[in-house]
């Protein structure tokens, strides 16, 4: 149960700060959204940070988990698709591995809680 609830409060934290980053830091939120060339880069970076904020809390106090991962899964697969497949294309596998370790973790763990929390581990369980 501990494994479970470390991996829960590291994503929601993760998410949380992220999301407050995006409203507080130019360079984090609205300037990164411009570069990777999204309409309405204001828009988008106070909408993203929203939301990693508030389901980023509910990861922190355990409350609807199974909800909550699914923007989280979305946000951690856009970030991958808009900013490391590119890398990839101009730097290579291993650049793009570096660079991306991060959005790669928080993919992998948002799936995993929401396997978790959906009891679909029960009809397919998971490898220990």
């Amino acid at each position: 149960m501990y494994p479970l609830l470390l991996i829960r409060i590291a994503v929601g934290t993760v998410f949380f700060f992220e999301g407050i980053f995006k409203w507080i830091q130019p360079e984090l939120g609205v300037l990164r959204f411009q570069s990777i060339g999204f309409p309405f880069p204001e828009i988008f970076a106070l909408f993203i940070g929203t939301v990693e904020i508030v389901f980023g809390s509910l990861l922190l106090i355990n409350h609807q988990v199974k909800y909550a991962v699914a923007p989280l899964f979305c946000i951690s697969l856009g970030a991958i698709i808009t900013t490391k497949i590119p890398i990839f294309f101009e730097f290579g596998f291993i650049k793009v591995f570096h660079e991306g370790r991060l959005d790669f973790v928080l993919l992998m763990a948002t799936l995993f809680l929401w396997m978790k929390q959906s009891k679909i581990t029960k009809k397919f369980p998971l490898p220990t």
